[in-house]
């Protein structure tokens, strides 16, 4: 059986997780602290999955955006700045 890439033909699974980084560190959260509060929200996330999140190797639902936006206590309009 083929092993499953994360990437389709080099291109990244989402484009937003370079944004949601740095949405993460102008509060100053780490990866740990938004995986904890995403939990308590009820997004049952580890740093492991935002990372790849962030770094654009999985992809993500509008649900799972929205989430993070509201941990953030961001908008949608804040994804496009």
């Amino acid at each position: 059986m083929a092993q499953r890439s994360s990437r389709i033909q080099g291109e990244a699974l989402n484009l937003k997780g370079p944004r949601l980084r740095s949405l993460r560190e102008q509060i100053g959260f780490t990866q740990a602290e938004l995986a904890r509060r995403l939990q308590l929200n009820g997004w049952d996330v580890d740093i492991m999955v935002l990372n790849r999140v962030e770094l654009g190797k999985r992809s993500l639902t509008d649900i799972e955006i929205q989430k993070v936006l509201d941990t953030l206590g961001k908008k949608w309009a804040d994804l496009d700045e």
